[in-house]
């Protein structure tokens, strides 16, 4: 029998590790199922915790000028605005925060890199990463920086990962985008070589498509699917055998395949 596949599993923004698994069970059950050996899902909470402000929708009584303005928040999920979130304790986390005004993410190279090493040390290796949004940018960020060549990059602002990880196998990406800023374009340029599948919500109001296609053409070997269907592409990538058919794979090269709205979807929002 072989291993469970060990899958480094990212919350979006404002999320955590518990909302984001319990968000996640029917994908699990569904992957205990059809891989073989079962995979094993290792969920993590991000190491920045979220101001009130930092929310998507967040409308404060007394303005602040300029947080507004240097701080975006486009990277939200589809949680509701701020007053709802208010009352349920302030548990909000992220990777980092998308400071406009800087033309950076604050936090991605240090804070949240920093907690990515260690993890990767202490409860590696992985076999793959899934993630969600704001989690799924990171996904792609984290097999593209482990990549061989990456971190040996002229360009690389990250620091190296002691001891070295094995590239990962494969990445699932819900609703991704690629780090917009120049610092970061060496983590898509060369393509990203690691076999990535995207799942793009094209009636996403939050991430648009256009958003996630960039990130497709990021990669060397990308599957794009419109419909939630993950158990091949995790068999195939970790060696397990061709995954078999599964009904329900629609995989489109830009074309627009007609699909259920987002809040509809059995899917790990």
């Amino acid at each position: 029998m072989p291993s469970p596949v060990r899958i480094l599993t990212l919350h979006g923004y404002t999320q955590s590790a518990a909302l984001f698994r319990a968000k996640t069970k029917s994908l699990e059950k569904y992957l205990q199922k059809w891989v073989p050996g079962g995979v094993e899902l290792v969920y993590v909470t991000a190491p920045i915790r979220l101001r009130m402000a930092d929310l998507p929708g967040y409308m404060n009584p007394v303005k602040e000028v300029g947080v507004a303005s240097a701080i975006g928040t486009e990277e939200g999920e589809r949680q509701g605005g701020g007053a709802e979130r208010e009352g349920e304790g302030g548990e909000y986390y992220a990777w980092w925060r998308k400071n406009e005004a800087a033309e950076e993410y604050t936090g991605l190279e240090t804070t949240c890199w920093d907690f990515l090493r260690n993890l990767l040390a202490e409860q590696g290796p992985f076999d793959g990463a899934l993630g969600f949004s704001q989690g799924a940018a990171l996904a792609a960020i984290l097999a593209s920086l482990l990549e061989p060549s990456r971190l040996l990059s002229p360009n690389c602002i990250f620091p190296p990962i002691t001891p070295p990880h094995p590239p990962l196998k494969f990445a699932v990406c819900y609703s991704g985008f690629i780090a917009p800023y120049t610092q970061y374009s060496f983590l898509y340029n060369p393509k990203i070589n690691t076999p990535i599948l995207h799942f793009i919500g094209e009636m996403d109001t939050v991430v648009e498509h256009e958003r996630t296609l960039a990130l497709v053409r990021a990669c060397e070997k990308e599957r794009v699917l419109f419909l939630s269907a993950v158990a091949r592409f995790i068999v195939e990538c970790a060696g397990l055998g061709n995954g078999g058919s599964e009904n329900g794979i629609t995989q489109v090269k830009g074309t627009k395949k007609q699909e259920e709205s987002v809040e509809d979807m059995d899917v790990p929002f």
